[in-house]
């Protein structure tokens, strides 16, 4: 198919970028501009051809309603439009459909922290672009893995079990903030280094 009569067909339909400023088109243009080669080039039906530049002009619409209304949307209705534009964009370029991804909520709150609106949209469509499904639940434990988790937690239970005894014995010879102290001292001294005594046993 004929790259440029396709992208005469969009610089002609002005409606498509109708409610956004000047930057904001150029962009769009651009970015389409850019996409229709790998897009339709190959094509050698022509009716198949128009009908790929139709969802991307379909896509340029959802982008052109989405900016003109991102920031003052509620956040219901925001989601509504992004989602709208994410469909579309995986009907022009057979992409996965990223519009029930668990981070879509948040995009709007990205796009709106953008310093401008050329900004966020380049933060929409680099996620469109690059996009991945979510990351998936991690898999059950195997039974060793089990076994090891329940040997540790064993071992944390007897240790407790020793610290509780040994405080319990120490406890009657000894106040209790004399015991607390004892217990925070030794928990984080370091070996005591040997006295001359224990250093010069063999002398005589």
């Amino acid at each position: 198919m004929d790259v440029s009569l396709a992208m005469d067909q969009i610089l002609e339909n002005t409606s498509l970028l109708a409610n956004v400023g000047d930057a904001e088109a150029n962009y769009l243009i651009n970015w389409a501009g850019q996409k229709l080669p790998s897009l339709v080039a190959e094509i050698e039906d022509e009716a198949l051809g128009w009908q790929k530049v139709g969802a991307l002009m379909d896509a340029l619409r959802a982008a052109n309603t989405l900016l003109s209304r991102y920031r003052t949307a509620s956040e219901a209705t925001l989601l509504e439009l992004l989602q709208k534009f994410l469909i579309s964009y995986a009907n022009t370029f057979g992409t996965m459909d990223a519009s029930a991804h668990p981070i879509v909520p948040e995009l709007g709150a990205i796009m709106r922290a953008q310093p401008d609106n050329v900004a966020a949209l380049r933060a929409l469509l680099d996620f469109a672009e690059n996009v991945r499904p979510p990351i998936q639940e991690d898999e059950p434990l195997t039974p060793a893995q089990i076994e090891a988790v329940q040997n540790v937690e064993q071992a944390l239970d007897m240790l407790r079990s020793t610290i509780g005894n040994l405080a319990e014995s120490l406890g009657a010879f000894m106040p209790t903030d004399q015991l607390a102290s004892l217990l925070d001292d030794n928990s984080d001294s370091e070996p005591s280094p040997p006295t001359n005594e224990q250093g010069n046993s063999d002398e005589t």
